[in-house]
Formats: structure tokens, C-alpha cells, sequence
């Protein structure tokens, strides 16, 4: 069985700029590895009430508890169909204005990811982003960027493991929110990313389009419905080269305060998966890691809580 995660398109706030009261946490499409933020292709994105121009340097710290289920192992009964993780993270993130629809996007995050019994699977996360934002027009934005993601064994962090992965690479996405009559809005992104890995058999192009319908409920409450499509092309494989997997996935936010957030996510998974953090059979650059194709079948539910703190302003 294979859960599969992919990566996180950031949310725009109603103004399309970007919404820095997330935490992203990029993560590697592959093995049983989640986080909260990751839930999707889409994210999980709360609500979000405060301006991005407000915030120049923030922390924001996130809890979140998950279940993810393979829908053919829970029909057939087996025990091994379902896995429940735990995650708590905290990020540190800069957006100082550069122009007057220029930011520089900076951020280091921090977490840790522990499954109920079974501890052989904990991993932990470090990723670090930094890039150039700009403000297109009134409903469109992009950025343009580097990032580091780093994922290993939590059993013992400082002895190298053949299941530890080390990536960097560049990335371009575009964001567009249009609102539409009675509070209704519109959110697409593009994103393409060129990752370099280590084990290098990882290193791949990505690209990312997501697409969802919102609505804005009374008392700071946010509701979408959303389609996501990641496709994968492994540049240093010749066999399973390729992965693409398809998301719909249904979200509920909740502002309780400024900054308090809330969010509950349902989404179904299916497509390809390739596993980037199963135990390789070489890391070799010249050996094909195989045995790491698997078919998606999946069902999600998680909740998460996230606490931003306004260092400076």
C-alpha cells in the first residue's frame, strides 16, 4: 500500500497577494510521509483575515493530526489499510517589500511527523524557501524562487540512512483569484519545479495546476471544493520515469481569531505514485531505483490548528 503525498500550492488572500499565514512545508511525493500542509495537491489553507502587506516578519507554528486510507485495502478488510499521523512544525518567514508590488519571500521550517504505532515510519523535515513575489495585476501574482527540503529517519537524525533524502531546486508558480457574485471566488495556480536530489534517481520536473471554487460563510468561516493534478517526469530513471496523480479534495476553514486558524480537509487521491523515501536498491546515479511504482487509491481526513505570531511589523 502507498500513501502519497504531493506538493503544497500556497494560498492567495483575497487580494491575491501572496498568503503568508501558511506554513509550507514542501514534501516528497512518495512513501507515508505527510504533512499537515501537504494534505493535497491543493493544501490544506485556512482562512485568512490578514492582509500579506501586514506582515514583514512572522512565526507561525502548526499542529495537526491526519488519517489516510487506501479505499481498496479498507474494502477488503485488511488492517493495514489505514494510517493515522501526528505533525508539529513551526515556521519563521520574512516578505520586507522590494518595490511597490515587489516582495522577497524568505522562510525556514522545522517538523516533525510521527505515525501511531509505527515508529519505523517518523520522519523529520527541514525546508527552507527563498524567492521573488510579484504582484501581476489586480486577481494574479507570481513568484519566482529557490528551495532545500531535507526529510530523515527520526530514529537517528545524525547517522546517514539510505531512506534520507536531500533535494534542491528552482521553482515558478503563477496564482490567480477571481471573485465571483454572492461571495463566491475562484482560485487557480500553475507551478512548475526542477528538483535535484539526493539520491540523485529522485531528481525530477514537476508541474502542478490546481483549480477550486470557494465561498466565504458568515463568522469567518471558508468553504472550497477543488481539483489538483501533479505530474512528474524522474529525469535520471529510464523504467517508472514517470507519475501522475489526480486530487479532489473538499475544505473547511475557520478564522477564530487573527491570528488563530482552523482548518478540516476530505480528499480522495488517485493516479501514480512513485515512493522517494523507500529504502533504495542503490543510489547510484547509473541504477534505476525500481519497485517504487504504485497506484493510488486514497482517502483523507485531517484537521490542523495554526498559531501565527507577528514578530515584526
Amino acid at each position: 500500500m502507498s500513501h502519497s503525498r504531493t506538493f503544497l500550492t500556497e494560498p492567495t488572500s483575497p487580494n491575491n497577494e501572496k498568503d503568508d499565514d501558511e506554513d509550507t512545508v514542501p514534501e516528497p511525493e512518495g512513501m507515508r510521509l505527510i504533512t499537515p500542509n501537504n494534505f493535497s495537491l491543493q493544501g490544506s489553507q485556512p482562512v485568512n483575515t490578514t492582509p500579506a502587506a501586514e506582515w514583514k516578519l512572522k512565526l507561525g507554528l502548526t499542529s495537526a493530526v491526519r488519517t489516510n486510507s487506501d479505499v481498496a485495502d479498507t474494502a477488503l478488510g485488511s488492517s493495514a489499510a489505514t494510517d493515522t499521523f501526528f505533525y508539529n512544525g513551526a515556521t519563521l518567514s520574512a516578505m520586507p517589500k522590494l518595490g511597490e508590488t515587489t516582495r522577497l519571500s524568505a522562510n525556514i521550517n522545522g517538523g516533525f511527523i510521527r505515525y501511531a504505532g509505527d515508529s519505523v515510519n517518523d520522519y523529520d523535515t527541514l525546508n527552507a524557501n527563498l524567492g521573488v513575489f510579484q504582484q501581476l495585476g489586480a486577481n494574479m501574482s507570481g513568484d519566482l524562487g529557490w528551495r532545500y527540503a531535507q526529510y530523515y529517519v527520526a530514529a537517528d537524525p545524525f547517522i546517514q540512512n539510505p531512506r534520507d533524502l536531500q533535494e534542491q531546486g528552482v521553482r515558478l508558480a503563477l496564482r490567480r483569484t477571481d471573485r465571483l457574485p454572492s461571495d463566491f471566488f475562484l482560485n487557480s495556480t500553475y507551478e512548475f519545479q526542477a528538483n535535484f536530489s539526493d539520491p540523485v534517481d529522485r531528481s525530477r520536473i514537476s508541474n502542478y495546476f490546481t483549480a477550486g471554487l470557494g465561498y466565504d460563510f458568515p463568522n469567518n468561516f471558508k468553504g472550497t471544493v477543488s481539483y489538483g493534478l501533479k505530474h512528474d517526469d524522474y529525469t535520471r530513471r529510464t523504467i517508472n520515469d514517470n507519475a501522475t496523480r489526480h486530487e479532489l479534495q473538499a475544505q473547511l476553514g475557520y478564522q477564530a481569531t487573527k491570528y488563530i486558524n482552523l482548518a478540516g480537509t476530505v480528499s480522495y487521491l488517485f493516479g501514480d505514485s512513485i515512493d522517494l523515501l523507500r529504502n533504495p536498491t542503490s543510489v547510484d546515479a547509473t541504477t534505476v531505483n525500481t519497485g517504487s511504482a504504485n497506484d493510488l487509491n486514497n482517502l483523507s481526513f485531517g484537521f490542523r490548528i495554526g498559531v501565527n505570531v507577528p514578530l515584526l511589523d
